[in-house]
């Protein structure tokens, strides 16, 4: 089979340290892709998955992640990895996903990991240009895939968008009811002011999307807020459909 007739096909990782909901994510990303028509492959590990290859990189199936929602932890793992804040680490990276023709990720974890991601994704050219003069892929395949695309990075749709709103928390409002519990108000309320601008785009033939992939210290400092007592929670875009 060609790269021109190979279907799309995405690659999925957790990275960082294992958080409540990682494995609803990986569940919902996968069973989204398949419907969708897209090729999943689960890179074990995270990062350092990536960089290994080999049965690192494995193809999952609809029945892959069934029953796990219940289950703590990560069913695909994570692991810090050294290797990949280097550029021979993501050179071997790049060429890991090649093997397989990924060139789409979705990259479940917080700001270090999805600053590493976009480190890799700026370098992405670089890296095909580095691979094929070494004769480790060739130039079909280089030709073929172009760009690295990473959900939640180069969202060019906020640059453009005629309105973008910021949700932000305050959660001392919250915490001396609420206590130790105080931080799930504050996202449920988010949620439900998102709503509210779905609602009051559509009535006006407008669209809009919520964006809960971002570099929080950036954002938070663009706002001069701390995130610690408020925080951004995530970025609305509204604009013509």
């Amino acid at each position: 089979m060609t790269s021109s007739t190979i279907r799309k096909r995405l690659g999925v990782l957790t990275s960082g340290g294992d958080a409540q909901g990682m494995n609803a994510s990986v569940r919902s990303v996968v069973r989204t892709a398949l419907d969708k028509g897209l090729d999943v492959y689960a890179i074990y590990e995270g990062y350092q998955g990536m960089v290994d290859g080999g049965d690192r990189i494995q193809q999952l199936t609809w029945e892959s992640v069934g029953g796990i929602l219940h289950k703590g932890g990560t069913l695909i793992g994570t692991a810090r990895c050294e290797a990949f804040r280097t550029h021979e680490g993501r050179v071997l990276a790049a060429r890991n996903l090649l093997v397989h023709e990924i060139d789409n990720l979705v990259i479940i974890g917080g700001d270090g990991s999805l600053t590493c991601a976009n480190i890799f994704r700026q370098e992405w050219r670089d890296i095909l240009i580095e691979l094929v003069e070494k004769g480790e892929i060739s130039p079909e395949v280089a030709a073929h895939h172009p760009n690295l695309m990473i959900a939640g990075l180069g969202q060019e749709f906020l640059r453009k968008a005629p309105a973008v709103l910021v949700l932000t928390g305050l959660f001392q409002r919250t915490r001396w009811k609420y206590h130790e519990r105080h931080y799930r108000y504050v996202c449920w309320e988010g949620g439900h002011v998102a709503q509210n601008v779905y609602l009051a785009a559509e009535a006006a033939g407008l669209g809009a999307c919520m964006v809960g992939a971002f570099f929080d210290g950036t954002l938070n400092d663009l706002l001069r807020i701390d995130g610690r007592h408020e925080a951004a929670l995530g970025l609305v875009a509204v604009g013509p459909r």
